[in-house]
């Protein structure tokens, strides 16, 4: 139980004073979202809450449709927190931009009231794929609950007015300033006025519209490609437009490898062997860990030397890519230069061996990570890396032997745990 809260939990911040919920709720209000009635909840980086979620029935309560999302800063803490049920890939990058650029006046708000961020792409609904194909970039909109901000603004305006070499015996404009002094205080020397910030990062990007969708901009060889994860919405979609792969089209591979986004890095594998072991060992758990007992997976050799008890409780269950992954590494043993047994791999293993390309920048490689942890789902820290929420679905289904393999791989070989462990 402790593992599992760490794994959906970490991160949270909890809301537990009548105040902090007063705002919660306000916020969503001023959004047009039904307040809780819950009296404590934890929230994520963006405002997203489990517990009001649960109490809504709906993961993706904090937004309109995938092309709306919202958000709800109560506390500075919020920065750099978790992300958990983002509706783009850039969600947590795009959030950690805007609490940088306003750090004292996001201290200096939430020390009164809240506020509520309108994530806004310039498009009101997605519904058709061209639509993601024309979103250029997204303004982050704050809006600062009740009128702190609007009468920060008017008393600079009147101080200004004020100051202006003929305005400054005007009686009127005096005695406005002394009332809005003695009700507000002096707004001039408080960091309470908030701008809107342009995110332009975006042209590589993964949303959770049409089921989920990687679009991919600005390539060498195709002007771009789209790939979608539902296969009902892809069956509707693939004839509205060119360069539209499932994601698991056995071209797919191909197209990441023409277009500079992945491939097969042989030499990083004979420098990095552990690597591949990683990967037999998710290959190989992912077939045999099926039963619901607590099977310690940890005192089985599979990437070494199969014991007769091993061998009996894998019969028939490995994957053909297994044997191929044998291969590979063999011929990574023997030093024999490029595996010569590559050419005859299926699509199962190439997906499996495929890295992101090594000069990628930050947010390419996010979305290609992303993307290979979908196309190979069986590995738990890429999946639990990239996509928190769909690692969490096939959790729920695993038998209990997968559930702590996967925990203890994670703990493992995910960063922030492995500090924690440290």
């Amino acid at each position: 139980m402790k593992l599992q809260m760490k794994l959906f939990g970490d991160g949270l911040i909890p809301v537990t004073e009548p105040i902090l919920i007063q705002r919660y709720n306000a916020c969503l209000a001023d959004i047009g979202i039904s307040p809780t009635p819950l009296a404590e909840f934890r929230i994520d980086g963006i405002g997203w809450s489990p517990e009001v979620a649960a109490e809504k029935h709906d993961d993706y309560y904090l937004s309109i449709g995938p092309s709306n999302p919202f958000g709800i800063i109560l506390t500075p803490e919020q920065y750099g927190k978790p992300v958990y049920y983002p509706s783009y890939s850039f969600d947590r990058n795009m959030l950690r931009a805007f609490f940088k650029a306003n750090k004292e006046t996001i201290s200096d708000i939430t020390s009164q009231t809240a506020i509520w961020l309108d994530i806004d792409d310039g498009i009101s609904d997605y519904t058709d794929l061209t639509d993601l194909l024309n979103v250029r970039d997204i303004k982050v909109k704050p809006h600062v609950l009740g009128n702190l901000m609007k009468i920060a603004i008017e008393e600079h305006k009147l101080a200004k007015e004020f100051m202006d070499g003929v305005n400054w015996s005007n009686l009127d404009l005096r005695a406005k300033l002394v009332v809005r002094g003695r009700a507000y205080g002096d707004l001039r020397k408080r960091n309470v006025i908030i701008e809107n910030m342009g995110y332009k990062d975006i042209r590589t990007y993964y949303t959770r519209a049409f089921g989920g969708t990687f679009v991919f901009r600005d390539l060498p060889v195709r002007n771009y490609f789209i790939v979608m994860t539902d296969k009902e919405e892809y069956e509707k979609k693939k004839e509205t437009i060119p360069e539209i792969y499932f994601i698991h089209d056995k071209k797919l591979p191909k197209v990441l490898e023409e277009e500079g986004l992945a491939d097969i890095r042989w030499e990083y594998y004979r420098q990095n062997p552990q690597l591949l072991s990683y990967k037999m060992d998710c290959a190989f758990a992912n077939s045999v860990l099926t039963e619901d007992e607590d099977d310690d997976f940890f005192s089985w050799t599979p990437v070494k030397v199969l014991r007769m008890e091993d061998l009996a409780k894998t019969k028939g269950k490995l994957p053909e890519e297994f044997g191929h992954l044998e291969n590979f590494r063999r011929s990574m043993d023997e030093g024999t230069g490029i595996c010569p047994y590559i050419g005859s791999f299926g699509y199962d293993t190439i997906r499996v061996l495929l890295l992101p390309s090594t000069e990628l920048r930050p947010a390419y490689a996010n979305v290609i990570g992303h993307l290979l942890a979908k196309m190979t789902p069986f590995d738990p820290v890429e999946l639990y890396t990239y996509d928190t929420n769909e690692f969490k679905k096939r959790y729920e289904t695993w038998p209990l032997s997968k559930k702590n393999f996967a925990g203890k791989m994670i703990e493992r070989n995910f960063a922030p745990f492995k500090h924690h462990a440290s």
